[in-house]
């Protein structure tokens, strides 16, 4: 993560939920890279429902890994770089 924009918008988001108030309009675009080397990006939209997420910590060596399951109603592939 360059910067912590994406993490402060779903912080927002956990704030609204816990809030018990009109839940706030979500858009999310993932980028697939399997491991031949190709990446394929997709847009979800419609009702997109973000769940309970994790924060895990290895150590000071290694990467932190967010994990963040979602449901979305419409799931359409988009160009990728």
């Amino acid at each position: 993560m360059r910067d912590l924009a994406e993490l402060n918008t779903l912080l927002t988001d956990v704030d609204n939920d816990d809030a018990s108030v009109q839940p706030l309009s979500k858009g999310l675009a993932m980028s697939i890279k399997p491991n031949d080397g190709t990446t394929s990006g997709y847009q979800l939209s419609g009702e997109v429902i973000i769940a309970d997420w994790e924060l895990a910590v290895g150590g000071q060596t290694e990467r932190a890994k967010i994990t963040v399951p979602f449901k979305a109603t419409k799931f359409k592939p988009v160009t990728s770089l």
